[in-house]
């Protein structure tokens, strides 16, 4: 496999709608997606990629308007008190005292806000740690999970050296740029196939009239596993297992379409290659996940 390698100025994406797949649960919550997903038009003369637009719109609107998760504002710390807060006040007050029995009130309030906040930040961490214990036991994990991940926050590696095949460090990110190049030219390594084979190998029998049936998209619904990651699309499995009758027989007019004519939209085209490095510096102890859509 060849590939080309450019560099491009990475824009901070906006925050988007998280969404609470758990509600899909609730009786109330599943039969307003179930509305909204079935309040859905789609005209079959239109192209294949203006119909998996319509489709994808339809679901991630159905999505915000019902499954959309509430954002708390939620102190820096969350173990500080009323009753700290205003010790803080206080010392501040006092910061700029000229006098010594000013400053030395200033060093008392300091030391105490210090021992109460650490006081402070041990309850709390039994409390969520005995939280945590207590959603285990029950079997919540996926809310086990979400509380520890909303403490400690995401992992963020760090993006420093590398090393290249001949064990030269390397700093400069257009060289390494070249490095991940090489390695995923040598990952997917292939027989390079002709255009006239890669026309063979799609050819099908025109004497065969097999197409895709309803049964068999329906089943293949079902058996979608669910609490599995999104594809590019940011669509979960969950929200295509509870969507509306209209949505669905969209979408299976669609794959039939494109099982037919073996075209496909632009966004089932597209992939992204997440790398995972092992050890530091290294690039051939990498974990590679693919994303279609």
């Amino acid at each position: 496999m060849k590939s080309n390698f450019k560099f491009k100025k990475i824009v901070t994406r906006k925050f988007s709608d998280r969404w609470h797949i758990n509600k899909l649960k609730e009786e109330k919550a599943n039969d307003k997606f179930k509305e909204f997903t079935n309040d859905i038009n789609i005209n079959e003369r239109t192209d294949i990629n203006n119909r998996w637009d319509i489709i994808k719109s339809s679901v991630t609107e159905a999505a915000s308007k019902t499954l959309k998760e509430n954002k708390t504002t939620v102190p820096r710390k969350e173990w500080i008190t009323t009753e700290i807060v205003s010790m803080i006040e206080e010392r501040r007050k006092l910061k700029n005292g000229t006098t010594q029995e000013s400053q030395r009130k200033y060093r008392e309030l300091r030391n105490l806000v210090i021992r109460k906040s650490k006081e402070a930040k041990e309850i709390f961490l039994e409390e969520k740690c005995k939280e945590i214990e207590v959603q285990m036991r029950n079997g919540s994990r996926d809310a086990a999970y979400k509380s520890v991940k909303n403490f400690f926050n995401d992992y963020k590696p760090k993006r420093g050296a590398m090393e290249d095949n001949n064990g030269v460090i390397i700093y400069e990110n257009i060289q390494k740029g070249d490095i991940w190049k090489n390695y995923l030219e040598q990952l997917y390594k292939g027989p390079e196939l002709t255009g006239q084979e890669i026309e063979n190998k799609d050819v099908m029998d025109n004497s065969s009239n097999y197409s895709v049936f309803r049964e068999e998209f329906d089943k293949a619904l079902r058996d979608l596993k669910k609490k599995k990651a999104a594809g590019i699309d940011e669509i979960q499995a969950e929200l295509w297992k509870e969507s509306g009758e209209s949505m669905r027989s969209g979408l299976f007019k669609l794959i039939k379409k494109i099982f037919n004519t073996g075209e496909l939209p632009l966004n089932f085209t597209k992939c992204k290659n997440i790398l995972f490095r092992k050890k530091q510096l290294q690039t051939n102890v990498i974990s590679t996940v693919q994303l279609a859509c």
